[in-house]
């Protein structure tokens, strides 16, 4: 939904109609709310807000936090074309590394197996003993490992981070 607001002040009101009705449902929240104590309407605030962005619309069946984070969620969904037995990269953040110029170490290191899928975005992979991380990681975290055409005779530990580059916690 690319919709824009249009900010406005008391001196020039040009607002978008989605503006003017969020703020006369405002108004009448408020009225309601705040009958018998008026001049305590600023502490309301927030649970009028919260109240107005909990509604299901009309127009959308959905209310406002739905649709807003719901939009974010799908934004950052990752699709899993991950199965058992596929052989992954692991994206390491930057903090499990430690040492002199972790910076510049690499933060991808695979093949690791993957041994099962836990939930819709979830795997468990078959670490080794000394990586100190929890063996369920997040599809977000991972990547199909395809090796280059070059590297023929590639090692099994050619891709895995050694001890002294990670955190033991």
């Amino acid at each position: 939904m690319d919709t824009i607001l249009k900010r406005s002040t008391a001196f020039h009101p040009q607002i978008d109609g989605q503006t003017k009705v969020v703020n006369q449902t405002m108004i009448h929240l408020l009225r309601g709310y705040n009958s018998k104590h008026p001049k305590t309407w600023d502490e309301s605030l927030p649970y009028l807000q919260f109240a107005f962005n909990r509604a299901i619309q009309g127009s959308t069946l959905k209310s406002p936090f739905e649709q807003r984070y719901k939009a974010r969620h799908n934004k950052h969904h990752v699709p899993c074309n991950f199965k058992e037995g596929d052989l992954v990269w692991l994206h390491l953040e930057k903090e499990r590394l430690i040492g002199e110029g972790k910076k510049l170490k690499s933060i991808h290191y695979g093949r690791f197996k993957i041994l099962k899928q836990i939930g819709d975005n979830a795997f468990q992979l078959e670490l080794p003993p000394y990586m100190p991380m929890y063996s369920v990681i997040n599809a977000e975290n991972l990547k199909l490992f395809e090796p280059s055409l070059l590297d023929d005779d590639l090692d099994e530990d050619t891709f895995l981070p050694s001890v002294d580059d990670l955190k033991i916690e």
